[in-house]
């Protein structure tokens, strides 16, 4: 939910632009036929509802970036340096709290909309029950008791209701009013433009808006019964209009009623009507299609014709390229092209053993002022590191690195080591480890899954899992336990809660949730547990303008182990929803086995 309060608060933002441009253009439009501001109220619409926009690097709508509650929206748990250059001390945790700012701000924006969406539903029910009773005078046209004023109801056939008691005179101007409203398909632009209002409640702006669109609805269809009818009835069709007036504003997406709104306005527009003259009306068309043109475009940011903008996750990844170890250091640089180095959250920790048998900590480049183009190393000659890892942010990616991977197998002294072999159904995977007992892990795969090849990556290391054509269906990894061995205490292992001091190292990053975790079994240390994953593909960031509106549609069900006090390490199976169920996964969960040595 609170990505979806993410979407709506950036459509609200461009939506926010072109009602202040529509207000603009109306002010210039105010002596021209009202069927152009009308007409502009779509945009509007369309900025409020539509996520995918056009784009250019000219002209547009200016990009929401410089607003700093857009960020927020979008990634509530990004982590930022607390001033440019300065650095916290240590990653923090995603706030996996019910009650977030973020939660807590999307469910009064979820009520709020519900409460409109209800309000209108139940306007419309009372609506209906007034007309029970109601008498077909002709076609589409019904009589109505004690009915104050004629409208237009209806979706799929509309009809026009008419009070039983209206004067014969009035009804020529009251049906071609109405029937032009039908026409022009008002009935379903008033519905639409009601819901988008519920869905924007909080914003003032879109009030004003609905309460516009309204008034230049009605006026353009009194313009159009005068053209279509005589300058010569202003005066009756002005007096029908008074008649039949309820001197209410009422802010719903039904009916179209014939008396409601701007009565005063509506008479004294009629009153100023004249025919425009057709040079002019071109030009206020060419203009309105050219502002539509405008406000239907996102402006991208200022992009060098030499050198393509880079965006922020192939910024990571080539930062990430240029770690290499040297001189007993570890070396990377901060890429030249990146605009904001103010922006790059770099935290480099370890724990390191003296000749003395000390344990301790180790932080580098705490607080230093990161740029662009700069080479950083980390002195790693003065100890003998069990542990090293560097976490990068820049702007919406991240990523969490195992530096023990650059450094000479000689001196980070590692003798981890994973190798797994198939028998039958049953996958053996044996596993060594420097600061820990070896020790065999087990699991049966259903038949036709084989094992196939390995991977090894910086911060897991594992198998592809294959189907009896060859075809990559899954795999698995192992990676390292994200928090010490008195945190890992703390862990009930019972609880269908997924256990952040576990898995952080997995289910950290912004652009991957972890869900429905249910525990098939556990052990005063440790469980094995079914969940649902999935994943954003960051490479979609252009073609969907912000992270929050990326889709999380790269699913798995998951299989996941651990055991703090058997592994250092817990066990991760992933399968393509396709290829196995959720209940094939728990039956996996249950063989898995560990035995030390």
């Amino acid at each position: 939910m609170e990505n979806l309060l993410g979407t709506v608060l950036s459509l609200s933002y461009s939506g926010s632009l072109a009602i202040l441009a529509v207000l603009a253009a109306r002010l210039l439009l105010k002596k021209q036929p009202k069927i152009l501001s009308y007409a502009l109220w779509a945009v509007v619409l369309v900025r409020l509802v539509c996520p995918v926009s056009f784009s250019s690097p000219y002209y547009g709508v200016p990009p929401k970036s410089a607003v700093p509650i857009f960020s927020f929206a979008e990634n509530p748990t990004a982590i930022h340096a607390a001033s440019p250059g300065v650095v916290p001390a240590q990653p923090q945790i995603q706030d996996t709290s019910l009650f977030s700012p973020m939660f807590i701000l999307s469910l009064i924006w979820a009520l709020g909309a519900a409460a409109m969406i209800l309000y209108g539903l139940l306007s419309y029910i009372k609506l209906q029950k007034k007309l029970v009773g109601a008498v077909r005078f002709k076609e589409n046209i019904y009589l109505v008791d004690y009915l104050e004023t004629p409208f237009v109801l209806g979706f799929v056939r509309p009809k026009i209701y008419l009070p039983s008691d209206i004067e014969s005179k009035e009804v020529p101007y009251i049906l071609a009013h109405e029937q032009h409203h039908i026409r022009r398909l008002d009935y379903l632009a008033k519905p639409l433009g009601f819901l988008t209002l519920s869905l924007h409640w909080f914003n003032p702006l879109v009030w004003l808006a609905f309460l516009l669109f309204c008034k230049d609805m009605e006026m353009s269809c009194d313009e159009a019964v005068i053209k279509k009818l005589g300058e010569n009835v202003r005066a009756d069709y002005s007096a029908a209009l008074l008649s039949l007036a309820t001197g209410r504003k009422l802010i719903s997406g039904i009916p179209l009623a014939f008396g409601e709104g701007d009565t005063k306005g509506r008479i004294q527009n009629m009153k100023n009507w004249k025919r425009p003259v057709l040079w002019i009306v071109i030009i206020a068309v060419v203009g309105c299609i050219l502002l539509a043109a405008f406000l239907l475009t996102d402006r991208k940011e200022d992009i060098s014709p030499e050198q393509p903008a880079q965006s922020s996750q192939q910024l990571l990844d080539t930062l990430v390229d240029s770690i290499h170890y040297e001189n007993q250091n570890i070396v990377f640089t901060i890429p030249e092209e990146a605009k904001n180095p103010e922006e790059w959250v770099i935290l480099i920790s370890g724990r390191a053993e003296y000749p003395d048998g000390m344990s301790v900590s180790k932080h580098y480049l705490e607080e230093t002022v990161w740029e662009s183009g700069k080479n950083y190393s980390v002195d790693v000659s003065d100890a003998d590191l069990t542990e090293l890892h560097m976490y990068i942010s820049y702007q919406e990616t991240e990523i969490d690195i195992d530096l023990m991977e650059y450094l000479p197998r000689a001196e980070s002294n590692s003798e981890d080591t994973v190798s797994a072999v198939q028998s039958d159904s049953e996958i053996i995977v044996k596993l060594t480890f420097r600061d820990a007992p070896a020790a065999q892990l087990s699991f049966t795969l259903p038949k036709g899954i084989t094992l196939g090849e390995a991977f090894d990556e910086p911060g897991d290391s594992g198998y592809l899992l294959k189907d009896e054509n060859g075809n990559t269906v899954g795999d698995f990894f192992l990676m390292g336990l994200a928090a010490d061995s008195e945190d890992l205490k703390q862990v009930d292992t019972g609880a269908n809660q997924l256990p952040m001091q576990v898995f952080a190292g997995a289910a950290l990053p912004n652009h991957v949730m972890y869900e429905d975790y249910q525990v098939q079994t556990s052990t005063a240390t440790g469980a094995a547990a079914t969940a649902l994953f999935s994943s954003q593909n960051l490479d979609l960031m252009d073609k969907y303008g912000s992270a929050a509106a990326i889709p999380f549609d790269n699913r798995k069900n998951l299989v996941l182990y651990y055991d703090y006090e058997k592994l250092p390490v817990f066990l991760q199976i992933g399968f393509d929803e396709a290829s196995m169920s959720q209940s094939d996964c728990a039956e996996i969960a249950k063989s898995v086995q560990v035995k030390k040595g």
